[in-house]
């Protein structure tokens, strides 16, 4: 697991804008400190962030399409603070390039 000062460490030139925003309020989720997000969701998040730590370009590539349709299919997250950051963050992405 990523902790925050490593992930805040990763060059803006990793991933695209919403892709950082989008692993950034997954944290919870992924680390499993919030529950409520179906496992394929949770495991898409996970990846993401991996790929941006690792910087991993093609790996981010691949992901594109798999997030874009899971913001496209209206993912509900949890009624929390946790869940509406993600929310909006997910939002975000869908209008991001793939």
């Amino acid at each position: 697991m990523q902790t925050n000062a490593a992930f805040e460490a990763l060059p803006d030139t990793v991933g695209t804008a919403a892709d950082r925003e989008l692993a950034d309020a997954a944290l919870p989720f992924t680390s499993g400190a919030v529950k409520g997000l179906p496992a394929e969701a949770t495991r898409l998040l996970a990846a993401l962030r991996t790929a941006l730590a690792d910087a991993h370009v093609k790996d981010l590539d691949d992901l594109h399409a798999p997030l874009t349709e899971l913001a496209a299919a209206g993912l509900q997250t949890p009624d929390s603070v946790e869940g509406r950051r993600h929310a909006c963050r997910r939002g975000r992405r869908r209008g991001a390039p793939g």
